[in-house]
């Protein structure tokens, strides 16, 4: 007999629970959350297409009476036994028409595929802690197929850690349509309410804030919503005075926190009317890490010049070659910090930014320039690249 035969013959059968084995089978998962009142979430059934180490790698939503029927039952039993939290559990459906669904699995946790979800509209922790709170958000979910991949994440290698970091404003610490958005959303509760319906306003602004039609924002706005003219002065007046949070990325306080502990020193380089950039600072606490900020009109020019660099250099009072630059444009962060004597320059592509790929951009930057900028995702990865490298 193999070694294999031999140790299952000297198991205690009755020690284990068995299942009969099934030629064909589906298998779905569920994910939901119990609130603290005992309410319970949606609950959100996937079927799980593709697994990979146990991991779904494709899930389908799924619409199955019988199916939510029976994960229903299962969280009104846990709630009724005082579970809280998020949960996951899952079905196993034999393809044998005798053999009716049944529940294999139930983790009082998170699910790792819980991101499907999400996807879908709905946040669990989120309910979780809003029954906290006594509060709910409405939602509302689509059907979605889900796909997760391995991704290669090149990072580069620096030859020494940097002593200082420059740092862009828009766009890479700070979410700007989001801020833009807000103001909006602000000027009509202000100006317009009795002129036009705040979702048709909403609906406007947003598109014309992500066709970067923003120094005619409010023109433009007018104009598409068919407004009079004489509303103008006013919407401008009150659009300056409007102030709102300014809304940071979530990985930036935590990068930011991590990158000054290790005695990195940072500064922001912001081009854009520098009295805006004022507000928007003086309403962003996630930024308070930040040592020195440069306004590029109030030093002779804007990126890429170099003279914006260099007082930015000045203002740490560290050597250009002792910097990186972190922005979000290709040429007028990167190259132009490089031409300004900094050792790199890292571009943060934030998720669903234009133009994404990097190739067509670093074809047409000389090589010696080129090799010393490096495209990342996101501040994390800033964090990581600096800290890694040798001091």
């Amino acid at each position: 007999p193999t070694e294999a035969e031999t140790t299952f013959k000297t198991l205690d059968a009755d020690a284990f629970a068995w299942s009969r084995k099934f030629d064909g089978f589906d298998e779905y998962s569920a994910d939901f959350a119990i609130g603290t009142n005992r309410a319970i979430s949606d609950v959100v059934m996937r079927r799980r297409t593709r697994t990979s180490g146990g991991f779904a790698v494709i899930s389908e939503s799924v619409d199955d009476a019988a199916l939510n029927q029976l994960f229903s039952r299962l969280a009104t039993a846990l709630a009724d036994a005082g579970g809280l939290g998020c949960f996951n559990a899952q079905v196993i459906a034999p393809r044998d028409a005798e053999v009716a669904p049944f529940i294999s699995d139930i983790n009082p946790r998170l699910g790792t595929s819980a991101t499907h979800a999400l996807a879908e509209g709905i946040n669990l922790p989120g309910f979780f802690i809003a029954s906290a709170q006594a509060h709910a958000t409405p939602v509302t979910r689509r059907p979605i197929k889900n796909v997760r991949l391995l991704q290669d994440l090149p990072l580069p290698r620096l030859a020494r850690r940097p002593r200082g970091l420059v740092l862009d404003l828009d766009d890479t610490l700070v979410d700007h349509k989001r801020w833009l958005f807000a103001k909006m959303e602000r000027l009509h509760a202000e100006c317009f309410r009795a002129h036009v319906d705040a979702s048709a306003w909403q609906l406007a602004t947003a598109q014309l804030i992500d066709e970067h039609d923003w120094p005619r924002l409010i023109d433009r706005t007018l104009e598409v919503l068919s407004l009079p003219t004489s509303l103008r002065d006013r919407a401008i007046a009150a659009y300056r005075a409007i102030e709102v949070d300014t809304p940071v990325f979530d990985d930036v306080e935590p990068a930011l926190a991590a990158l000054t502990q290790a005695g990195i020193r940072l500064a922001i380089l912001t081009d854009n009317p520098p009295a805006t950039q004022r507000a928007k600072l003086a309403h962003a606490p996630g930024l308070r890490h930040i040592e020195k900020v440069v306004f590029a009109r109030e030093c002779g020019g804007e990126k890429p010049g170099a003279a914006v660099f260099d007082a930015a250099a000045q203002a740490l009072a560290l050597q250009a070659d002792e910097l990186i630059m972190v922005g979000d444009n290709w040429f007028r962060d990167g190259v132009g910090a490089l031409r300004a004597g900094y050792a790199h320059a890292l571009v943060v592509r934030r998720y669903a930014a234009a133009g994404n790929t990097d190739r067509w951009r670093r074809s047409a930057t000389p090589p010696e320039v080129a090799t010393r900028i490096h495209a990342v995702p996101d501040l994390t990865c800033v964090q990581h690249t600096c800290l890694d490298a040798p001091a």
